[in-house]
């Protein structure tokens, strides 16, 4: 007959099982935080020395913002003309300006602003007498501060005269693709329309007159495009060319 456990048996036993339970989950948290160190530490190229799980992973997201995908349409136009591209979400209102620049094929040859939200961002320029615009600031707007989500609009306008506006639709958040370059455009429809030739309807009018030899106005229209104009064409080797000029600070940049 086995004897039972004397007090000192039992309060050992009471402590000793939930301390051993307490030391096998302790194990199991350091066994987990080495394999998300080695994982992170493989995913940051951190080849030498030792990094704390966290420290990784705070690495990894400044390293790595999300991706923008973005669909620039220019609106009125018909057939439509629209670039699709992929920009960082860590950039400025005022590099992605220069993104639909060159992405469309316009010279920043005029003034511009977005509207979000009902709110106005651009270019302030107090000194040229434009205080009446009440732009706030896009170089110090970044895009993850303004845009919400998977398939927000805004819109932007270029060209205060002949009013060319842009609607942009946020298609899709994307993980930074490695080795990837940003801004990138991966998609685009028709070639964008002539500086000054009077916004989408005066557009229309000098596609009537160019290509219909007919027309009044078809040898003056066509020696002012350049003697040559092809809507449907769009180079988008041309179009990322110029995206690569891009810094990611484009407060100083000129085009």
């Amino acid at each position: 007959m086995v004897s039972p456990a004397n007090p000192g048996q039992r309060l050992y036993r009471g402590f000793a099982l939930p301390f051993l339970g307490f030391r096998l989950w302790l194990w199991g948290c350091f066994s987990l935080f080495a394999l998300l160190g080695q994982s992170v530490k493989h995913t940051c190229g951190i080849r030498h020395g030792f990094q704390s799980p966290w420290l990784a992973i705070h690495t990894l997201r400044k390293q790595a913002p999300s991706i923008y995908q973005l669909k620039i349409t220019l609106r009125g136009a018909r057939p439509p003309i629209w670039r699709r591209v992929q920009v960082r979400s860590d950039v400025t209102l005022g590099h992605l300006h220069w993104v639909i620049q060159h992405g469309m094929g316009w010279t920043n040859s005029h003034l511009h602003s977005f509207t979000i939200r009902g709110v106005d961002y651009g270019e302030p320029m107090p000194d040229l007498g434009f205080d009446e615009l009440e732009l706030r600031d896009e170089q110090s707007i970044k895009l993850s501060k303004v845009i919400s989500g998977k398939g927000f609009k805004f819109s932007y306008l270029y060209d205060f005269g002949d009013a060319w506006e842009h609607e942009i639709l946020l298609e899709k958040v994307l993980a930074t693709e490695p080795g990837a370059s940003y801004p990138v455009c991966i998609k685009a429809k028709r070639a964008c329309p002539p500086e000054d030739c009077g916004g989408v309807w005066g557009y229309r009018d000098f596609l009537d007159a160019i290509q219909s030899a007919d027309h009044p106005e078809h040898e003056e229209m066509l020696e002012w495009a350049g003697g040559f104009f092809a809507p449907e064409d769009v180079d988008l080797n041309e179009v990322n060319h110029l995206l690569k000029t891009l810094s990611h600070d484009t407060t100083r940049f000129e085009g």
